[in-house]
Formats: C-alpha cells, structure tokens, sequence
C-alpha cells in the first residue's frame, strides 16, 4: 500500500506527490521485501496473494481517512470505525465458525481477542486517525504504518519467536531511511543545488 497510496492518491484526488516522498515509498518497498524474505527467498502462494489483496483496502482505509479526519472528531470516527468492522465481523463469524463456537473456545481465545481489540484495534487504529489528521500526505502515514512489521520483526526476535536475517536488518534499516526521507521538505534537493550554485 505504500506505492499504491501516492498512485490513488493522484488518480482520485489530482493530487501529486513529492518526489522525495515517492522514492522514499519505493526504499520503504525494497526495505519491507528484503526484511520479509530473508534467507528464504521468495515464495508466492495463497498467503501472500491475500496479502497482496489486502493492499487494497488498506490503500481505500488511508485515503478515507485522509479525506473525512479533518471534519470529524478522530476518537468518534475510530469508533464508528471499529463498530463497523465488529458487526462485519459478527455476520462473517456466525456462517464460518458456528459449528465451533462454544464459552470453552472463546475462553481459550479471550486473551488474544482482547490483546487485538484493546491494544491492535483500539490503541493502534486509534493513534493512526489521529496520526493522519496532521500528516500532510497520505502517502507519508503509509509509509510510517510500514513500521509495523518492522516492529512485529524486532518483537519476534526479541521474544524469541522468530529470527532476523542480516538482509532483514538491511531491510530494517531503508524502512528508517525510507521514513526520514519522507519527512523531508519537498525541496530539499533543489535548495541544496541552490545553494551550491
């Protein structure tokens, strides 16, 4: 969603994206592939075409966001938000997992469920509506929300659970470099020609 953002973001709305932005979303790309294949290589199946699906919609979420946070109150639209996807999830839930809901698996799952619905949904979705209201591109609040597998790979490694490979550090590190470019003035590159001329 990193590279599709700025393309929606100029085919709906007309409006372009600075170009430092635009090459820090493809270092934020190359970053986000080297830290997801590591050593393995690259393997596609129905996973990653899920994935790749996803995109999609969190390319439509961001833009949405970008478009309404201004004239609503970001604590009110992630309720709304997050009351949307609960009855969502409810109708999709009852059909696929009704033959294996009982009190017994819901106990087993509570804690997960309220990890992801106190701290994933409710703190993260949150700070992202807010986040977006003062970023002044949503291609930037893309690239930034890319952190979140960074920081889902540092935690994994911390935790034990899973292991870094050193491109993946590589791919770590043009995340950062990805971020700090695209928190850069559009016209850095110019007024330093400026000025050496």
């Amino acid at each position: 969603y990193m590279i599709m953002t700025p393309i929606a973001y100029l085919l709906v709305f007309k409006k372009k994206t600075a170009f430092t932005v635009w090459i820090a979303a493809l270092i934020s790309v190359v970053g986000l592939f080297m830290l997801c294949i590591g050593d393995n290589g690259l393997h596609i199946g129905v996973g990653e075409l899920l994935l790749f699906s996803g995109t999609f919609f969190w390319t439509t979420q961001i833009m949405i966001i970008d478009r309404v946070v201004d004239g609503v109150s970001p604590i009110m639209f992630s309720a709304v938000q997050f009351l949307t996807c609960g009855i969502l999830n409810v109708i999709v839930m009852i059909p696929l997992e009704g033959a294996s809901l009982s009190m017994q698996n819901v106990i087993c799952a509570l804690p997960a469920l309220l990890y992801c619905g106190i701290f994933s949904v409710g703190v993260a979705y949150t700070l992202q509506v807010v986040g977006q209201k003062y970023s002044s591109n949503p291609t930037n609040a893309a690239i930034i929300l890319s952190t979140e597998s960074l920081f889902s790979a540092i935690g994994g490694a911390i935790f034990g659970t899973d292991k870094i490979t050193l491109i993946g550090y590589v791919g770590c590190a043009l995340i950062f470099v990805g971020i700090i470019l695209s928190q850069l003035p559009p016209d850095i590159f110019t007024k330093s020609k400026k000025s050496r001329s």
